[in-house]
């Protein structure tokens, strides 16, 4: 699998690589970034057209810091060098944005696009007039050899090389058509898009538009970008289209006005931005699951292992797969209603500790870490889930860092992050434990995803995506100020991503749910509790944990905040919100390890076990395998079990040893061969096999007098099989698992 290499500019913001084919993404997900501005000389605070060509990006300027010189800058594919650049007299117009014929670049000045030697980086001499004057936007079409410009009004034209105006298409009025770009690899295309800025009265971004340049109609395909500065806006400049930049992705690389790394310091960014999942023309994993459907019957207490295999059909590419279960046609409706709260501060009389930064639940206790004042210690804190009391109060211990600032629980460890450091700490011991990651980011608020062993850092309205490596795997900012997140990997259609945040209008908490790949929101929300006594002051989010464990068939969102009592002083509480959801049934359980890679033409197989857990009871739930396909990233498989009545017979038979004929089976699980002993003589015996959908699949002869057999199973595939061992009038049967 190949790996899109990006690189770290440290001035505000280490920036990210991301193994973009082993990763789930959507038109418009960020892929990548860097800063251009800082790596010209000066920097140049007004660079303006961007072109990817020859494996190099290729990007205009006329810098201020130097005279307003015009230039011409020459980019490594990594975004992290600068190859070449070359400067022009001020007397010689800019060139505001560029294109791409394949042998030349073309670059759009006041009222003229010139042709450019891309090895002397000098006018050739062709040329031609143009009907907009000061240029905003030029991209080609290769198949017809024509040109497209845009200017400061909203039209945009097509032009031959002769300077003809081919016809003009309307964009939106009152919106910048700040760049184009022509698209060869969405289906149904070619296509013109179009960047320009989306305007409301609470969210001012880039934005890029397609339309059909055959009748000139916006196709509704949009996706929003990035603002790549948190304090204020990005302004939409160039962009180019690319399936070079990172292999198996169409790449929308769009250069972004920013000041991100100090106030107004006017240093633009690229953004690579991914416009795959809306193509053909690029190759990627194609996932196939089998069965696409599940039934069975079982007896009360009995439990049966079931294989679904996951396979991929690329030659060429890896495959990413997770597995999740949910009940059908149970979508979260009405979220937020409050089950239960109680006072921390109160319980930790006589302390009164008034510091709890981060919370999370495990082993069902909760447990609560505090921000100490200078030269305190900073104390975690396990209490009853029903606060009723306080199991343990320790110590933070250091070795990583000099307090943690948030924790998190995977189900099993806990995870705390200092400053630039998360750490696997022991739940019982708080020491750590098999690994220690940098993150070069401050994690105010962290979740993990367990499956792939993922974390999500938040700090303000930034949310970073990191391997357990400390790898950055993406990048996105939100609206929001993030106090807290969560992991929600049980509600229907998960994963999602919870954010606890502070209203920035009111000032009141609100839950929003998001994809955690792209930060949209996902339609489900709620506003949170104001447990103050005094209602001139309002509840200050801090942390909040989901889990569907703290009761039965409730999935619940766990919430620290900082609430004000009678006396004006500040008190912790604990709030548990009903995120109005049933987790998956207990009667179904996915077996370790449930997400994997198949490489080109490779299958993994993911278990399932079935329990009966009660009687004559039909459930239904579905098993969703979820992938990095573009066309198919989900696939529900129906499981419908069936918890048979004590008086009927059925497949729990095979858990009995019948008539003890097998004293002995050895290995089992098994990979190549199986040995048997029996305690008895087989005298006219033979071997049967069957797979869970009771289909015979291998059947031999046992020879007379045999007190021992051995079978090859190589041939048969990865699962649970049903064994029988019949001797004459008297039958044995095993389970076997082939791995």
């Amino acid at each position: 699998m190949k790996n899109f290499r990006l690189f770290t500019i440290a001035l505000f913001i280490a920036c990210f690589s991301y193994p973009v084919s082993s990763q789930t993404t959507s038109l418009g997900d960020t892929l990548g970034a860097f800063n251009a501005g800082i790596l010209t000389p000066t920097p140049d605070r007004s660079l303006r057209g961007i072109e990817f060509a020859e494996s190099h990006y290729w990007l205009t300027g006329f810098d201020p810091d130097a005279g307003w010189q015009r230039k011409l800058y020459k980019i490594n594919a990594e975004g992290d060098s600068l190859i070449q650049y070359w400067t022009y007299s001020t007397l010689m117009e800019n060139w505001v944005d560029l294109a791409y014929d394949g042998e030349f670049l073309y670059g759009a000045g006041i009222d003229t696009v010139y042709q450019v030697d891309m090895t002397t980086s000098q006018r050739t001499g062709v040329q031609f007039k143009t009907p907009p004057y000061y240029h905003r936007g030029l991209t080609y079409d290769p198949a017809t050899g024509h040109f497209w410009v845009s200017g400061d009004d909203n039209l945009i034209y097509e032009m031959d090389i002769q300077g003809n105006v081919i016809k003009a298409v309307p964009f939106i009025q009152d919106l910048p058509t700040s760049g184009l770009a022509w698209d060869t690899w969405t289906e149904g295309g070619p296509y013109l898009w179009v960047f320009s800025m989306k305007y409301t009265s609470t969210d001012v971004r880039p934005k890029a538009y397609q339309i059909n340049p055959a009748n000139g109609q916006l196709t509704g395909v949009t996706f929003e970008g990035v603002n790549m500065n948190p304090f204020g806006v990005d302004q939409a400049f160039s962009f180019t289209l690319s399936d070079q930049i990172i292999p198996g992705k169409v790449v929308f690389a769009a250069l972004q006005g920013s000041n991100y790394q100090t106030n107004n310091d006017q240093l633009a960014w690229v953004v690579l931005y991914d416009l795959s999942p809306e193509t053909t023309g690029v190759p990627g994993p194609e996932v196939v699951v089998s069965p696409n459907a599940i039934q069975n019957d079982l007896l009360p207490g009995d439990s049966v292992y079931v294989p679904v295999y996951i396979g991929n059909l690329s030659e060429l590419w890896d495959l990413n797969w997770f597995a999740t279960l949910e009940y059908p046609n149970m979508g979260t409706t009405d979220p937020g209603s409050g089950l239960f709260q109680f006072d921390v501060t109160a319980l930790t009389d006589p302390d009164f500790d008034k510091n709890m930064r981060s919370m999370t639940f495990i082993n069902d206790q909760i447990y609560i870490i505090t921000y100490p004042d200078f030269g305190v210690p900073a104390y975690i804190y396990r209490i009853a889930k029903d606060g009723s009391e306080i199991i343990s109060k320790d110590i933070i211990p250091g070795g990583f860092g000099s307090t943690w600032y948030s924790i998190t629980s995977d189900g099993e460890y806990l995870y705390a992050a200092s400053q630039y450091v998360i750490a696997k700490i022991d739940p019982e011991t708080y020491q750590t434990i098999d690994f220690t990651i940098n993150t070069n980011f401050f994690a105010a608020s962290m979740a993990i995803d367990p499956q792939n062993e993922n974390f999500y850092l938040a700090n303000g309205g930034i949310i970073r995506k990191i391997s357990k490596q400390g790898q950055q795997l993406n990048f996105y900012t939100t609206l929001y100020n993030i106090k807290g997140l969560a992991w929600d990997s049980w509600s229907p259609g998960a994963p999602y991503l919870w954010v606890y945040h502070q209203s920035g209008s009111t000032g009141a908490i609100e839950a929003i749910r998001l994809e955690p790949e792209t930060g949209n929101q996902t339609g489900v929300s709620f506003a949170g509790a104001n447990l103050s006594i005094d209602s001139t002051y309002i509840d200050m989010a801090k942390n909040i944990f989901v889990s569907p464990d703290w009761q039965e068939n409730k999935l619940v969102m766990l919430a620290l905040h900082d609430s004000f009592t009678e006396l004006g002083e500040g008190a912790d509480q604990i709030v548990v919100y009903d995120l109005d959801v049933i987790p998956p049934p207990g009667w179904i359980k996915l077996l370790p390890p449930s997400a994997g890679t198949a490489g080109p033409q490779e299958t993994d197989t993911l278990y399932i076990r079935l329990m009966a857990i009660m009687e004559d009871t039909l459930m239904n739930a579905n098993l969703v395998i979820n992938s990095n396909d573009v066309l198919n990233p989900k696939i529900y498989v129906p499981v419908n079990f069936m918890m048979l009545p004590n008086t009927t017979t059925g497949i729990s038979e095979l858990n009995s040893t019948g008539d003890g004929l097998i004293r002995s089976m050895f290995p089992n699980p098994a990979a190549e061969t199986v040995n048997l002993q029996f305690g008895e003589a087989i005298v006219n015996g033979r071997i049967e096999i069957y797979n869970t959908l009771g289909t015979l699949v291998f059947s031999n002869e046992i020879g007379r007098n045999a007190g021992t057999y051995s079978f090859d199973i190589r041939n048969l595939s990865s699962g649970l099989y049903h064994l029988i061992i019949l001797n004459g009038s008297s039958k044995d049967q095993r389970k076997l698992m082939i791995r």
